[in-house]
């Protein structure tokens, strides 16, 4: 069985760390990218499994802009990491499959990446 693969879109690197550190002994790979005007083109060439898109750490156009271009090209399902109820909100809205929300730390985000990937075992 190949492993899945997660992109990680963020600019914090103690989240990058949290989540390889996760990935290494999984089941998954994690390709992180701080560029959140990429992610589109990123998903594209990668074809990610599921997607990490950290809103915490960006401003709200950069990671919004992501999501809606992200969304509108791909069927990938999304987790948005957000710090406050109205970013969870409009992530969903917008095209994120489910959220995670601060403070969180290395299960939860494997439990979101379960949940974005095995949807069938996670309902």
């Amino acid at each position: 069985m190949s492993r899945l693969r997660v992109l990680l879109v963020s600019h914090d690197p103690r989240l990058l760390l949290d989540v390889h550190a996760f990935g290494a002994p999984r089941a998954y790979d994690v390709f992180a990218t701080p560029d959140y005007s990429a992610t589109s083109r990123q998903a594209y060439e990668l074809r990610p499994d599921a997607v990490l898109i950290a809103a915490q750490d960006a401003p709200p156009g950069d990671w919004h802009a992501a999501l809606d271009s992200l969304h509108a090209v791909s069927a990938v399902p999304i987790a948005a990491l957000v710090s406050r109820q109205s970013d969870a909100d409009w992530a969903l809205a917008h095209g994120a499959t489910l959220y995670v929300m601060r403070p969180y730390d290395g299960r939860q985000i494997e439990s979101a990446i379960s949940r974005l990937t095995h949807p069938e075992i996670a309902a």
